[in-house]
């Protein structure tokens, strides 16, 4: 079976099993610059989002959306932390997950506010989308740097 070939099939499961609103692609493979060693990325966006068969309400799936990746947020920084006091684990590895931790709760914020974002680890760019409200705009004013 080609790498297309699983990603279709594993679509068709996706679907029939979840009837979901989007199915997300992340990374190399989203770019087209996937490789022999390149794994799937992706999310699966809730059918209710769009109507579905769940009696949940628009702003309580945008609620569970946004603690999923607030959960996915939280596990980042937790296994940071852990590597970065077991200390035989190499920097660029803490820093990744670091990294992964401050970009998902950004999107859990989007997520929350109802607001679409792009696919892209720029943190500026993610909390740009962001209200102007909110504090992070002007508590971290320059994020480039942890991208």
């Amino acid at each position: 079976m080609t790498d297309q070939a699983v990603v279709d099939t594993m679509v068709e499961r996706i679907v029939a099993g979840f009837q979901p609103a989007r199915i997300l692609l992340f990374g190399s493979r989203a770019r087209g610059t996937d490789n022999r060693w390149s794994d799937v990325v992706g999310s699966v966006l809730r059918a209710a989002l769009r109507g579905g068969r769940s009696s949940t309400s628009g702003p309580e799936l945008l609620a569970q959306e946004a603690q999923c990746w607030l959960r996915f947020a939280t596990e980042d920084l937790d296994e940071a932390q852990r590597m970065q006091a077991d200390r035989s684990s190499a920097p660029r590895h803490v820093c990744w997950h670091a990294q992964q931790a401050a970009e998902r709760a950004l999107k859990a914020a989007l997520v929350l506010e109802g607001i679409d974002f792009p696919f892209t680890h720029d943190l500026n760019a993610l909390r740009n989308l962001l209200p102007d409200s909110l504090t992070i705009r002007a508590e971290h004013a320059e994020l480039a740097e942890l991208t």
